[in-house]
């Protein structure tokens, strides 16, 4: 055999024909970028509607005193909004507290056109209950004169009328709420020429007494007060006459024997109708 020389290049050659190349290059895949791109538009999506949420919410709570101030100036009367809600609130609480103790209806079916008429309603499906009118005859010497079983006025289970004061039958939470309505004839004060008319402050108030108690003095158990004739001398020179009322209401615990009696100063400006003013009580 002749003798061959075995060359880097024949080395190459042969290396070449046993080892293959195994990786190839391969082309990134769109779908990646497009589910970035697809999250990206729905947090945008959902950050814009927050904030349109929020603008609208904002909006909505600053629009509402100001639709109620524009309602209150083109009548020319000042209702006593806040009064008229915050008694539709407590009736609303009432009925729930005695929904849920008695599993009553809902309140779907309870007409809500008035708070009285609602705690009237109220009152008549529960054990014990009181609901008196003030009478036109005269006031007692710190009261109005309370009278029962005339108009919608009644009593039940145990309640009643005593000295011109509710008796309590026995232990038990109780919801006690009297309204006193008042029309007061308004004057400026001429006499000392002030800017402002004589104020007239009302006041209004639910007493407790026990017989059980040390003392034999009616505490206070509600207080209400109010201003009256505060419109400035120029708008009232021949006078004028206002109308406005004082709402007292809440839960208390109570026990036999206990008293519920009423005291106003002004009494002679107390307007007696049924609807105006009224005292009651009822158990929960």
């Amino acid at each position: 055999m002749e003798n061959q020389k075995v060359t880097a290049a024949d080395i190459e050659a042969a290396l070449g024909e046993v080892y293959q190349p195994t990786v190839e290059t391969v082309k990134p895949s769109r779908s990646w970028t497009w589910t970035i791109v697809g999250v990206v538009v729905l947090l945008s999506l959902g950050a814009v509607a927050s904030l349109c949420f929020a603008w609208h919410f904002t909006k909505k709570h600053h629009d509402e005193p100001v639709r109620q101030q524009q309602s209150t100036t083109s009548t020319g009367k000042k209702p006593d909004i806040i009064h008229q809600n915050c008694l539709n609130h407590v009736a609303v609480d009432v009925y729930h507290m005695w929904a849920r103790k008695t599993n009553k209806v809902s309140l779907s079916v309870v007409d809500v056109s008035g708070p009285q008429k609602m705690l009237t309603q109220i009152a008549k499906s529960t054990k014990a209950a009181i609901h008196l009118h003030a009478s036109d005859r005269l006031p007692e010497k710190s009261s109005p004169r309370w009278m029962s079983d005339v108009d919608q006025s009644f009593t039940k289970g145990g309640l009643r009328l005593e000295d011109n004061s509710i008796l309590i039958p026995h232990d038990g939470l109780y919801f006690v709420y009297s309204q006193a309505s008042y029309k007061l004839f308004c004057k400026s004060n001429e006499e000392d020429n002030e800017e402002e008319s004589s104020n007239i402050h009302l006041s209004y108030n639910i007493r407790w007494s026990s017989p059980t108690s040390p003392s034999k003095t009616k505490r206070f158990l509600l207080s209400g007060v109010k201003t009256m004739c505060q419109t400035k001398v120029e708008e009232q020179m021949n006078g004028h006459t206002v109308y406005d009322s004082i709402y007292l209401g809440a839960v208390f615990q109570l026990y036999k024997g206990d008293k519920l009696s009423t005291e106003s100063n002004h009494l002679a400006d107390i307007v007696g109708r049924s609807s105006k003013t009224f005292f009651g009580v009822f158990e929960l």
